[in-house]
């Protein structure tokens, strides 16, 4: 089942851009079916037009999107994370405002994205300020064509992810270009040699390390660490080194000497362990199995389940006993059983008597007769 998203359009009226609303609103029309967008909330630069407003909501509403106005910037950046948004460059806050929030803020536009109008072609290079993990896409009127560029090692990507098609001086529908087929992980698979730092911990059937590799690893008296890259091995480094290969990434994997998995301290309240290099940004992922609990995913996110498996308290058997011909005279005390086989003896040889007593007299009247 595909997910609904939340829009917050971020549409900056001013007199210079009165136009705005009405041709993003055929450019949020046509992108509805691709991006999944169900509400929307415009952000007014200062300026109040109620006739653009109402033409704006009464087009996008027949499309099925929700509108709602706010009138405050820094309201607008404080919103939920699971909300897209749509920027509009008004004339108190242009492009260079908007990329440079999106710069400093690491958090705005990684769940969701931001699309930001254009009505000339992207010349400002501070739009690949972007990192490989923010979804930040470009509505260029100019052109018809929503693009993306972002930097990752040095390198610069950009992408023309579709085009918009107008009959009438009117946008018509969006067509998505093969790359931009693909969808965000699907486009941003190369990370072009980037260098990862991450955390590792022996587990079983997971990851382990060689014999006696303290001897032989560097270690960094600074954060007690070991640099373990060249000692490690087992299924889940095996994982690991297809994904490098996968993404064109390289990795130092790191120990801690204390061997901590990561918890919360219960005085200072912060995290602990390989969960503190994920949350300082020491490293930017830990490769071992890494169990899923309420209190890490509070802290750190996780990728997909590659294994599972289950706790189990043990206790002692309850002991079968092993048949025994003994189990038979259990019932009775040894010195019971005594008594009992003497009196069956007796009691054997007195009947044994008195049988032969009683036989010899028939046999003498037998005689007899």
């Amino acid at each position: 089942m595909s997910r609904k998203l939340t829009l917050l359009v971020l549409a900056i009226f001013s007199q210079e851009t009165l136009s705005c609303s009405i041709t993003l609103s055929g450019y949020l029309e046509a992108l509805i079916p691709h991006f999944e967008l169900r509400h929307v909330t415009i952000l007014e630069d200062n300026v109040s037009h109620s006739t653009s407003k109402t033409d704006f909501a009464k087009r996008l509403f027949k499309s099925g999107l929700k509108i709602k106005w706010i009138d405050n910037v820094q309201e607008a950046f404080h919103y939920d994370a699971d909300n897209p948004m749509v920027y509009c460059p008004g004339s108190n806050y242009g492009l260079n405002w908007i990329m440079s929030v999106i710069e400093k803020d690491h958090q705005i536009a990684v769940k969701n994205p931001i699309f930001i109008w254009h009505q000339d072609t992207i010349v400002n290079a501070n739009v690949t300020d972007v990192r490989i993990d923010q979804r930040v896409y470009h509505i260029v009127e100019q052109s018809s064509e929503l693009i993306e560029a972002y930097h990752i090692n040095g390198q610069v990507v950009r992408n023309t992810l579709g085009h918009f098609q107008e009959s009438n001086r009117t946008v018509t529908r969006y067509v998505p270009t093969e790359i931009g087929s693909q969808g965000f992980v699907g486009r941003r698979t190369n990370l072009f040699g980037y260098h990862i730092v991450a955390m590792t911990e022996t587990d079983p059937d997971a990851t382990y390390f060689l014999k006696d590799f303290e001897s032989k690893a560097t270690f960094y008296e600074a954060n007690q660490t070991y640099d373990v890259t060249e000692f490690v091995y087992g299924p889940y480094y095996d994982y690991f080194l297809l994904l490098s290969d996968m993404f064109n990434f390289t990795f130092t994997l790191y120990k801690r000497k204390d061997s901590q998995w990561g918890g919360l301290d219960e005085a200072t309240r912060l995290p602990t362990g390989m969960m503190s290099n994920l949350v300082d940004g020491s490293a930017e992922l830990v490769m071992t199995s890494y169990s899923m609990t309420l209190l890490r995913s509070g802290f750190v996110d996780y990728l997909p389940v590659i294994s599972s498996g289950k706790y189990s308290i043990a206790i002692r058997s309850q002991a079968i006993p092993v048949p025994s011909w003994t189990t038979f005279f259990n019932p009775f005390r040894i010195d019971l059983w005594i008594v009992l086989v003497i009196v069956s003896l007796f009691l054997a040889m007195w009947l044994h008597l008195a049988n032969l007593d009683g036989t010899s007299k028939s046999w003498k009247v037998c005689n007899h007769n």
